[in-house]
């Protein structure tokens, strides 16, 4: 039997990974502003849906605290992903793009995802290099 979790928000915090760990440590800070979305499409970029609609983001608090409230949503997949800017590259989680499966109408007492999303500012490499950088990420 496949398990099934209602949910009433994704949550997370987005922060920087001085030391490119991809875990969360002291010297590490948190990255407001930064965009978190669902990718309804799975292209992997912030879009219009062919409803003329935007797919459904936020941005993060100035603290990198970010909740995308999931009341409304149909059961199905669904692709949860940050738009990473320019100089940075992700270090977690390392497919950059997390999939749940959302059973059901959620509720305001319904659990929530903690997802953390683990970015660095690209540091030490010349302007060429970070161009490339930013073209494979």
């Amino acid at each position: 039997m496949e398990s099934r979790i209602l949910l009433s928000a994704i949550t997370g915090t987005i922060y920087d990974d001085v030391d490119s760990s991809g875990t969360k440590t002291a010297q590490d800070h948190t990255l407001g502003e930064w965009q978190v979305y669902i990718d309804i499409d799975q292209n992997g970029v912030l879009n219009s849906l062919p409803s003329g609609a935007m797919e459904p983001s936020v941005l993060a608090n100035a603290g990198g605290d970010y909740s995308i409230n999931m009341n409304g949503f149909a059961t199905g997949l669904y692709r949860v992903t940050e738009v990473v800017q320019a100089g940075w590259t992700p270090t977690a989680p390392l497919s950059r793009d997390v999939s749940f499966k959302f059973i059901g109408s959620a509720g305001a007492s319904l659990p929530r995802i903690n997802l953390q999303f683990a970015t660095t500012e690209i540091r030490d490499c010349t302007p060429e290099v970070r161009r490339l950088l930013w073209l494979l990420f």
